[in-house]
């Protein structure tokens, strides 16, 4: 190892050790250990902890609120068990349990697996104008209950 990489984060350690982080990666002084400052260097934090504090306050109300509208679902499907053994099966991850059918989420979860208007069409009726009135037609179903009949319709 004649020269080194002056942009590896790691470099050949003269203590033995089989790499080391270059003192400078973290754009820190790392060589005083008396430092008591522990966190890793802020680039790009805009705003205060306080502005942060709200926005993720906000993320987890919302939050809350999809899982209290996702109470209202229907949850206990016969089939739950056979879909998620399609969705292992496919490495597919369901989704969470609190959404509801939606039409943007209907073609995320055709989309996802692969699938188009045609096949949509041709398995869940000819007459559907829109994801939106298949939707409309099951307002108790989650999501993730939509992507198990599609799962049973490419077995």
């Amino acid at each position: 190892m004649s020269q080194s990489n002056q942009n590896a984060p790691y470099s050949k350690s003269s203590h033995g050790d089989d790499f080391a982080l270059k003192e400078d990666h973290l754009g820190v002084d790392t060589t005083n250990p008396d430092s008591n400052d522990s966190r890793p260097p802020q680039h790009g934090n805009k705003g205060s902890n306080r502005d942060v504090s709200e926005i993720l306050n906000k993320a987890i109300e919302g939050k809350q609120r999809a899982i209290a509208a996702g109470n209202k679902l229907k949850q206990d499907w016969m089939d739950a068990e056979y879909w998620r053994a399609l969705a292992k099966e496919r490495q597919y991850r369901l989704p969470h349990w609190y959404l509801p059918l939606t039409a943007t989420g209907m073609e995320e979860v055709l989309h996802d697996l692969n699938v188009d208007r045609n096949f949509f069409r041709e398995h869940f009726g000819p007459d559907l104008k829109s994801y939106q009135a298949f939707a409309d037609m099951n307002p108790n179903a989650p999501l993730w209950a939509f992507a198990g009949w599609v799962l049973e319709q490419l077995e």
